[in-house]
């Protein structure tokens, strides 16, 4: 609800809680102010005690004297000389309960942070934006007299005389206690939810201090304390509707007042669960204020004709799916006179078979026939061994039907021969084979040619290879086990001595020729 109050003083923005943990306010103001500017007008008429905090520089970055013990805090700067972190930590504070009331001023540049700033205070009590209203600025210390008499919530008249200054304005404002003169809102006041108070006055029409130029006291500061007041905001009334709370619609619940909250709440109808899972009265349904009765459900004519799916019915609810019907086995099991099928809901004659012509000419895989039913495979013709054993006369071979002769091709047919010939299929006795290794007897681990600087077996035809370096003494020093296995004259990641060692190993051919052999081999450097 919008309140209006209607003065005029200097801006100031003001913090109070409902609940204290002491009877104890904080007044954080700047230094270059002195007292003259912490609230004099305040102090004047509070029935508390204030402790006084004074930070120095053009802006309020910290407070060491702040903390969230204090029932009420008054600060007297602006959002615009306030960081986002103090404001952030009175945010915090009013979440405790407690009661702030802080300024807002039009004097020099308001735009930086302005938004961002008092953003955070508005959030935190879940009100909408308000900003300041840069009018009616008297920038030359001229003051602006307002002689009328302007009456207040409080029931009390106040003569307020007004600087330089702006007025507040913002959707915020329709829900929050407003304090105004001719040029607008000059104060407002809202209840946190957490138990206390955020106000915000716009510098100068309602600063609670002197009038800078006069000395004295205006009645700002009466009106700030009527709202603040831990024990008594006389002016900040807290009183159900006269029409009470509940507008009579159940849909949107019911609207009960809270003291506490200091506002219309609302508790929601719950359905109850209506129905009485009994189908045959209907289903009862909640219409969001009371359950209603159900109308009773007719038969619509369950079963859809439909042999396949069975036969539907009502059970007084609800259609009930049939049993789809199962077929019997129709087929008689005689392929003579076709195969008997299930359509779904009876049995369907079949229609006997014709011979299609079985045989496919082929006769690799025999020779197909017709039973009467159905195609049956032939046997396919065996080979009865054509090959007479003898390739001079050319190769006899079974073509899946009949044997028939192919001419040979004469070679070597021994894999393992110097002259072997794949495509020969008869060997014409000229197979040769020449199995050769060979075992070096000196190189030197130094020479840069890689061919004089190991030790290596070679060979043609080998299969197999296994070999031994030992030292004169009988150290086993090296072990190779293939034709590309190689000693580069080293034994545990050293050089060896200069000197003869002895190799031994064994080989096998291709062809199954095993050859043992041994013998010395010379390292130089």
């Amino acid at each position: 609800m919008l309140r209006r109050v209607f003065l005029i003083l200097p801006t100031l923005l003001l913090f109070i809680s409902s609940a204290m943990c002491q009877n104890k306010g904080l007044i954080i103001h700047p230094e270059t102010w002195a007292l003259e500017g912490a609230f004099p007008c305040v102090r004047d008429v509070a029935d508390i005690n204030f402790d006084l905090c004074s930070y120095t520089g053009s802006n309020l970055n910290a407070a060491s004297c702040f903390n969230n013990s204090y029932e009420v805090i008054l600060v007297n700067t602006t959002y615009n000389s306030t960081s986002t972190a103090m404001m952030q930590e009175f945010a915090d504070y009013l979440q405790t309960g407690g009661n702030l009331f802080f300024l807002h001023n039009c004097y020099g540049d308001v735009t930086s942070g302005l938004n961002q700033n008092m953003g955070i205070l508005m959030d935190v009590i879940g009100q909408e934006e308000i900003q300041v209203d840069c009018n009616d600025t008297d920038l030359s210390g001229t003051p602006a007299t307002l002689n009328s008499i302007h009456e207040i919530q409080c029931d009390t008249s106040y003569l307020v005389d007004y600087l330089d200054g702006g007025t507040l304005m913002g959707p915020g404002l329709a829900n929050g206690y407003t304090v105004t003169i001719d040029a607008g809102v000059c104060m407002a006041f809202w209840h946190t939810g957490y138990g206390g108070v955020l106000g915000i006055g716009a510098e100068y029409y309602s600063s609670g201090n002197y009038y800078f130029s006069s000395g004295q006291c205006h009645d700002s500061g009466s009106i700030i304390w009527g709202f603040m007041d831990p024990e008594d905001p006389s002016c900040l009334s807290c009183e159900e509707p006269e029409d009470g709370c509940d507008d009579g619609d159940c849909l949107n619940g019911l609207e009960y007042w809270s003291q506490d909250d200091c506002l219309c709440l609302t508790e929601l109808p719950i359905d109850p669960g209506c129905d009485d899972g009994d189908c045959t009265n209907g289903l009862e349904t909640w219409n969001g204020c009371e359950c209603e009765d159900g109308t009773p459900p007719n038969d619509p004519g369950c079963d859809d004709g439909d042999c396949t799916n069975g036969l539907e019915t009502w059970d007084g609810c609800e259609c009930i799916d049939g049993t789809p019907p199962t077929d019997p086995g129709c087929d008689d099991g005689d392929c003579m006179n076709g195969i008997e099928i299930w359509d779904g809901c009876d049995c369907i004659d079949g229609t006997p078979p014709i011979d299609p012509g079985c045989d496919d000419g082929d006769c690799n895989n025999g020779l197909e026939i017709w039973d009467g039913c159905q195609c049956v495979e032939g046997i396919p013709f065996i080979d009865p061994g054509c090959d007479d054993g003898d390739c001079n006369n050319g190769i006899e071979i079974w073509n899946g039907c009949d044997c028939e002769r192919i001419i040979a091709t004469f070679g070597c047919t021994d894999p393992f021969a110097e002259n072997y010939n794949a495509d020969a299929n008869c060997d014409d006795g000229t197979c040769y084979i020449n199995n050769n290794y060979y075992i070096p007897n000196v190189f030197s681990p130094s020479d840069s040619n890689p061919l004089n600087s190991q030790f290596q077996i070679q060979g043609n035809n080998i299969d197999q290879i296994q070999w031994n370096i030992y030292d004169r003494w009988g150290n086993l020093i090296y072990e190779g086990n293939d034709l590309n296995d190689h000693w580069n004259g080293n034994f545990n990641g050293q050089k060896v001595a200069q000197g003869v060692y002895v190799y031994k190993g064994n080989l096998r051919f291709l062809n199954g020729e095993e050859v043992e052999f041994k013998g010395s081999i010379t390292v130089i450097e």
